[in-house]
């Protein structure tokens, strides 16, 4: 006999794993299919949580959606789960040159960067010794994820509630039926797949236009560095534990392989030292592949002939801040009918 849940969720990093969590939180019976990554980009992310593309200073999209839903949602998370893994944190745009300064207070001016962006520039408040006499323009409405400790405690939780199954996902042993589906001795109503990079290996989602690129971090050891906050320049430094800070992030659209490469670590090295003297130690140097389509919109929606199976997926680099909304719409969408966005429906491909 088979066993019934309501949806079998293949993948588990950040988007199976806060689409999991949303549907279990409304009672759904659900399963997750995963065997693990390493180089899946939700294990080595910064994890950052950050409303402001700060290059050009700008919202980014559906930015007063994500942040209004965000904290609740992560904070309700962390009880359920019983470890704290968001953690507010202020973040600083390092402000040196005229035309820095004035382009901060230009889009200051623009009435819905007020909510996000400080008003004045200040000297930075640390005792870190920068290689110059940098400002600060802080953004508002920032945090910090703890990936890691997220995605292992919620393992560890699918584990005691035998929800999870810790394999490769099999796509030959799926079996369509008229408005269910079977997988090996698992009966569901439908099948999401939030495999993220690996998607490209899916028979069923491969024609999803994917543009995959790999990001690089080091972490670090230092007494010198001073800070509380998260500092952006050509690079960010993240503080994470007592003088422990994660450096990043590389961005390349072609590489030879999925392994953290020497050129990489020491491009991140060489950026540190120009924008800082202090001392420090690399302790650690991960890679990871990030899943953005071709659009930079995530990929959500129902296959265009199986209609049971689904899409949760190509989240990218922002995906700690735009996962917890999108699954509750993609939710509203399975059991209501209600309409997704247009920008991230896949029909968008198909059309």
């Amino acid at each position: 006999m088979n066993k019934q849940v309501d949806y079998i969720i293949v993948g588990q990093g950040i988007a199976g794993t806060i689409l999991a969590y949303q549907l279990l939180s409304r009672n759904f019976k659900v399963i997750l299919i995963d065997q693990g990554f390493e180089k899946a980009s939700s294990y080595v992310a910064g994890a950052l949580i950050n409303p402001i593309v700060l290059k050009r200073i700008t919202k980014t999209w559906r930015a007063d959606d994500f942040v209004k839903y965000n904290r609740p949602f992560y904070k309700q998370l962390s009880l359920y789960l019983g470890n704290t893994f968001y953690h507010d944190m202020p973040f600083e745009k390092l402000i040196y040159s005229d035309d820095e300064k004035y382009f901060w207070k230009l889009r200051y001016n623009q009435e819905d960067l007020k909510k996000y962006i400080a008003p004045e520039l200040s000297p930075i408040k640390n005792s870190t010794p920068f290689s110059k006499e940098f400002f600060s323009g802080i953004v508002k409405e920032t945090a910090w994820l703890d990936i890691k400790l997220l995605l292992e405690s919620f393992r560890t939780h699918l584990k005691n509630l035998s929800c999870l199954i810790d394999s490769e996902f099999e796509y030959d042993k799926i079996i369509f039926q008229e408005d269910s589906i079977i997988y090996k001795s698992i009966k569901a109503k439908k099948i999401i797949f939030c495999e993220g990079s690996q998607l490209t290996n899916n028979p069923f989602f491969n024609d999803i236009p994917m543009s995959l690129n790999k990001g690089e971090l080091i972490t670090i050891k230092s007494n010198e560095i001073q800070t509380k906050s998260i500092l952006k320049k050509s690079i960010f430094i993240l503080p994470i534990d007592k003088d422990t800070y994660k450096v990043g992030a590389t961005f390349e659209w072609k590489w030879e392989n999925e392994n953290p490469s020497e050129s990489k670590k020491l491009w991140l090295i060489k950026q540190l030292t120009e924008l800082t003297k202090a001392k420090f130690t690399v302790i650690n140097h991960e890679a990871g592949i990030r899943p953005s389509t071709k659009d930079r919109r995530p990929a959500i929606g129902l296959h265009k002939n199986y209609k049971t199976l689904a899409l949760f997926n190509g989240l990218g680099s922002r995906g700690c801040f735009t996962a917890p909304l999108l699954a509750e719409e993609f939710i509203r969408f399975l059991e209501n009918k209600e309409a997704l966005d247009k920008e991230v429906d896949i029909n968008r491909f198909y059309d």
